[in-house]
Parts: structure tokens; C-alpha cells; sequence
């Protein structure tokens, strides 16, 4: 999927991925801030320029917390990627992403059949 996206729309050399991680009926029990400090380093050192933002959203307290500690294993270029939304983070993601290309259950306009399916 990725090589196919570096084709056809110059991902990692004319434009980067913003990535948004759907929290959306996330509990106690999927915490898993790990995963973020895991996958973002690999994919700056296997996709140089790839990667442009994360948007990790809802934040709750727990999660925000143990990222706060994870994210330290980061260097301060990775972490000033990843921005965690609270609150409205609808609106939020609508700063930065358009409604046509963000999911309607993140506050935009595009459905499931409406994505590309490389």
C-alpha cells in the first residue's frame, strides 16, 4: 500500500501522510501508547519524509499520561509529530484535515465506500 502511494500521489517526496488514530470507544483496557513508539520510529527509518503528522483522538487522562512517559523514548522531532486531541477533537482534526478525506465519524464528510482502496 505504501509503495503503491508513493506512485500515485508522491508520498515521502512531494507530500507526507498525516496519519489519525481513532480512539473512538477506547477503554481502560487498549491503552496502548506503546504502539505509537513502536510504529513512528520504524516508519521514519524505513520511510524517510513519509510521515508529516499523527493525530491520535479521544485522549483520556490514562492514555495521555502514559504517553507522556513513552514519548520519551522519542526523539523531540518524533514527538513534535504526534499531537494527542482532547475535548472536541472534531474540530480540531478539521483544522488540519479537509472534510472530504476525513471519516464522517471523526467529523467529516467521507464514508467507508467513498476511500480508495489502493
Amino acid at each position: 500500500v505504501v509503495e503503491v502511494a508513493r506512485r500515485r500521489y508522491g508520498l515521502g517526496t512531494r507530500t507526507q501522510a498525516c496519519v489519525v488514530v481513532d480512539r473512538v470507544g477506547s477503554g481502560l483496557g487498549n491503552q496502548d501508547p506503546g504502539l505509537l513508539r513502536v510504529l513512528v520510529p520504524a516508519l521514519r527509518r524505513h520511510y524517510p519524509g513519509l510521515v508529516g503528522a499523527i493525530y491520535v483522538a479521544p485522549v483520556n487522562p490514562v492514555f495521555f499520561v502514559v504517553w507522556q512517559i513513552a514519548s520519551l523514548l522519542l526523539d523531540e522531532d518524533t514527538r513534535d509529530r504526534v499531537h494527542l486531541l482532547t475535548g472536541d477533537y472534531t474540530q480540531a482534526l478539521l483544522e488540519v484535515i479537509p472534510p472530504d478525506v476525513l471519516p464522517a465519524n471523526l467529523g467529516g464528510t467521507r464514508t467507508a465506500s467513498d476511500f480508495d482502496p489502493v
